[in-house]
């Protein structure tokens, strides 16, 4: 499905997918949907003008799933 616009999403790209993903990113972007990426991804899309907020693993173990992270999380936007 399409995200609503204000939905977040949650990225981590490979770097050889990185440009192919730049279109999607700048229309989802458009719609007013928010990024969280991890460090490489949220660096590539910072240097592309999209807004988005690194996701910081750090602390987190790794039997935490994505909702624990979800309700738990607060994004500081990077742009």
């Amino acid at each position: 499905p399409i995200p609503k616009s204000e939905s977040r999403i949650l990225v981590s790209i490979r770097e050889i997918d990185k440009e192919n993903f730049l279109p999607m990113a700048k229309r989802f972007s458009k719609m007013g949907c928010k990024f969280i990426a991890t460090a490489g991804t949220a660096k590539y899309l910072n240097e592309n003008k999209i807004g988005v907020s690194e996701f910081v693993s750090e602390g987190l173990a790794r039997t935490q799933n994505i909702t624990y992270f979800f309700s738990h999380y607060s994004p500081t936007p990077s742009c």
